[in-house]
């Protein structure tokens, strides 16, 4: 059977949509049903882990409770794409101005960050390296870093800390890899390293929908000092987008902070944010 061919038996027009409006209730995200391609070079290879002929076998699996099928396809289907530092400038800002700022006006008090949309941690990670290289030790203890995504596979990666020597060689600088990786292995050519125990024991990762985040009203006396949801909001409609950021202005308590990406712009709630700049980065801050 010719690729063309197999690709009509085994990924139909019907079934991509229906994967498409299936992943819009699951997780939210807006793939358009005509991407047919980017359905069939995702999901190959999760059909074969299956064991399953079709995109709508995979489907009946994904219907059945705490399916491992729903959670392969939503790894699959959602963007990882990510690196340590990514923009630099706002892991200054946090480490630079706002922390120390807030541990110093509250010096009994806890800071507590979460980072949403954190793939395979780098995100998290970063903002712990670079704390570390800014704080003190007893200020550092004060820090409470908590990060989620929608992905179990890809957390379990976040989670062990290691990484690829050419995931390193971006965003680190030479200092950084060696004080806070270590190889994985003896045998170096296996190109593994991972983070030290002292860096991956100070980020809780935990699994969170942001499509279902207004459901989710935290505690309020562990409400968040900052907030990161950067180069997520960029694959919801606008509905889903107004919904998420309005749920997360319930997550953050009044003058504490949340990052977006830095293309990202928040337009429509000034009743919640008040857009700021801290050394050159744009944050916005709980009213």
């Amino acid at each position: 059977m010719n690729g063309a061919l197999q690709d009509q038996t085994q990924f139909p027009t019907h079934q991509c949509e229906c994967l498409c409006e299936s992943l819009r209730i699951w997780v939210g995200i807006d793939i358009d049903p005509s991407k047919t391609y980017l359905v069939r070079s995702r999901l190959r290879e999760v059909l074969q882990r299956h064991n399953v002929d079709t995109l709508g076998d995979l489907l009946n699996r994904a219907k059945l409770p705490n399916s491992e099928a729903r959670h392969d396809i939503i790894d699959a289907m959602t963007t990882h794409e990510t690196l340590f530092f990514r923009d630099r400038h706002p892991f200054e800002a946090v480490a630079k101005k706002l922390v120390p700022d807030a541990l110093l006006t509250s010096p009994a008090a806890r800071y507590r960050i979460h980072c949403l949309a954190c793939s395979t941690g780098q995100e998290p990670y970063s903002l712990v390296m670079r704390l570390s290289e800014t704080l003190r030790p007893e200020q550092l203890l004060r820090v409470e870093l908590r990060a989620s995504d929608v992905s179990r596979p890809t957390l379990e990666m976040a989670r062990r800390g290691e990484y690829m020597k050419h995931e390193l060689s971006r965003g680190l600088t030479d200092a950084q890899r060696q004080r806070f990786f270590e190889p994985v292995s003896s045998d170096s050519a296996l190109g593994r390293m991972r983070l030290i125990d002292s860096i991956r024991q100070r980020v809780r990762f935990q699994v969170l929908n942001l499509a279902f985040i207004k459901q989710q009203r935290p505690n309020q006396t562990e409400l968040l000092d900052l907030c990161l949801c950067r180069n997520v909001l960029i694959y919801f409609d606008d509905e889903l987008r107004s919904t998420i950021v309005r749920g997360l202005a319930n997550w953050i308590r009044p003058g504490g902070h949340l990052i977006i990406g830095s293309s990202e712009m928040l337009s429509g709630f000034e009743d919640v944010f008040e857009r700021r700049h801290v050394d050159g980065t744009v944050v916005y801050q709980r009213r």
